[in-house]
């Protein structure tokens, strides 16, 4: 298993219809069984994942588990790398609770919620890159992106 210390979970109650907020208890039961230091965040409005990460990443988090669509994950991104000179390093799990999930379509061939929690704590990954893109809207802004 990988090392998983202080790690922010973090849930898109609307993705999927609210299919992650109906698995929310067990999803959280399992992952706490093998996380030492877990800790839930709940998306309360649209853009609030990106508060959340920019918040966790100046309290030292480095490892998130996402239960969502492909948004959450870009939001959580923004916010992990927004204003910073340089980018640190984190570890990212997904759980697939949105209506596409393309992201995940492209990197893993499973869908049964404990196969991917599974993969997760077993710590099968693979690097993926950061794609920054500067745009004008009206005013210059900056997003990331990884899918």
């Amino acid at each position: 298993m990988t090392e998983w210390d202080k790690t922010l979970l973090i849930l898109n109650p609307v993705a999927g219809k609210g299919k992650g907020k109906k698995n929310i208890d067990k999803i959280f039961g399992i992952l706490k069984t093998k996380i030492r230091n877990l800790k839930l965040e709940t998306s309360r409005y649209p853009g609030h994942i990106t508060e959340i990460g920019r918040t966790a990443i100046s309290e030292g988090y480095r490892h998130f588990i996402t239960i969502g669509g492909d948004g959450t994950p870009f939001e959580l991104i923004n916010g992990i790398y927004a204003k910073r000179t340089s980018l640190p390093d984190i570890q990212l799990g997904m759980i697939p609770t949105g209506t596409g999930n393309s992201f995940l379509r492209d990197f893993v061939d499973i869908s049964r919620l404990d196969q991917i929690i599974n993969r997760i704590l077993i710590g099968k990954s693979r690097p993926v890159d950061v794609v920054e893109f500067n745009y004008h809207n009206p005013g210059p802004e900056k997003k990331y992106f990884i899918n």
